[in-house]
């Protein structure tokens, strides 16, 4: 999944690009939505945080997990303030293909960042993981 998330941000437009690009030093963080093994890889290569006021950057989806606590997480992950990415799996991102599209939209209508703007201010960037194709 990693290798295909870096094939994605180097073939995104120059504006998704501007509009992902945040500043270091406001602590910024990469969040996750997906099922227990790929959550469980990005936790071990040190994604994970979990806020005393917003929770954990990640949230762990399984065939038990209902699509309306999936549209909740989704909602409360792409509007904090302190991430900057939101991971989302191929499946949880066709469940929620809707609102994923709604709120890329409504991002694309607030235009690029401009430099020197304050990075905390910035709507994170969601982007899908597709499964990497092996050859076989």
């Amino acid at each position: 999944f990693f290798f295909q998330v870096v094939r994605h941000c180097r073939s995104m437009q120059t504006d998704d690009v501007a509009r992902s690009t945040v500043d270091a030093s406001a602590g910024r963080l990469l969040a996750i939505m997906a099922d227990v093994d790929t959550v469980s890889g990005y936790l071990l290569a040190g994604i994970g945080d979990a806020s005393a006021t917003q929770g954990p950057n990640f949230f762990v989806v399984s065939n038990t997990t209902s699509r309306a606590d999936m549209e909740t997480a989704f909602r409360d992950l792409s509007s904090r303030e302190d991430v900057a990415v939101l991971l989302v799996s191929e499946q949880i991102a066709d469940v929620l293909r809707d609102e994923i599209d709604e709120y890329k939209k409504k991002m694309s209508e607030r235009g690029p960042r401009r430099p020197g703007t304050n990075a905390s201010n910035m709507p994170c960037t969601v982007l899908e993981m597709v499964p990497s194709t092996q050859p076989q």
